[in-house]
């Protein structure tokens, strides 16, 4: 988390808290501690990062328990903004795709519910309908709600058994887009070999976007050696 205090002049830095926790929740009710401060120094114009392992919550909040006091003798706590940066924001967002096959536990949603191995009729992650060649272009986007700052894609493969990595693109494309209408490649690759059970990362220079694309101009054979496009899950930080 990030967060910046005022930046105006002799002001800087006021209002900045003395002492404060970092919380975090999933629901607005049971909250958890996750970072703090002791006597924090009044703050420069620069933002102030206060890191803390992943977790994956809905709500963040910022409790000063002591405040620094104004050149008027008052007590406040003051902050410009508030940043919250990492963890998978792809999670439970929704999903479009060029095709869809939403059958026995492969379905769209399933692309983005935080189930990073294939279970068998629950979450077997996304796959598209069957095609007759390995060249069909097959795409795959995930709306994030919001602009953000990533830098990361990572591409789970199927991960049940014998089976582990089929379907994984051969060719394609990781694209970025603000508005779903402009996009922008931020990764491609070609020839790339059947994976095992690992999610596969490709990084980029951070840009900030709502929409992230994977698009498949060539498929690589399931085990009955139809073509599709097969992924398990997709995370995006």
């Amino acid at each position: 988390m990030r967060s910046c205090a005022w930046a105006d002049g002799a002001n800087t830095g006021l209002g900045f808290p003395v002492d404060f926790t970092v919380q975090v929740s999933a629901d607005d009710d049971a909250w958890t501690s996750v970072a703090g401060r002791k006597d924090c120094l009044r703050s420069a114009v620069s933002a102030q990062s206060f890191a803390f392992p992943a977790v994956d919550v809905r709500y963040v909040r910022v409790i000063g328990t002591k405040l620094r006091i104004d050149p008027h003798g008052n007590h406040h706590m003051q902050l410009a903004e508030i940043e919250t940066v990492g963890g998978n924001l792809a999670v439970n967002r929704p999903v479009r795709s060029s095709s869809s096959l939403e059958s026995a536990g492969w379905r769209r949603a399933a692309a983005t519910d935080g189930v990073l191995n294939s279970a068998l009729g629950y979450s077997m992650g996304w796959t598209s309908a069957k095609s007759p060649t390995a060249t069909a272009n097959e795409w795959l986007a995930v709306d994030l709600q919001s602009a953000d700052v990533i830098s990361q894609v990572q591409l789970v493969p199927r991960t049940d058994g014998a089976n582990t990595g089929l379907g994984f693109p051969v060719d394609f494309t990781v694209q970025v887009s603000a508005d779903n209408a402009a996009w922008t490649t931020v990764a491609s690759r070609t020839g790339r070999p059947r994976p095992g059970a690992a999610g596969q990362t490709f990084t980029f220079t951070p840009a900030t976007a709502r929409y992230v694309r994977i698009v498949a101009t060539r498929l690589s054979p399931d085990q009955f050696g139809d073509y599709y496009l097969l992924l398990g899950e997709v995370t995006v930080s």
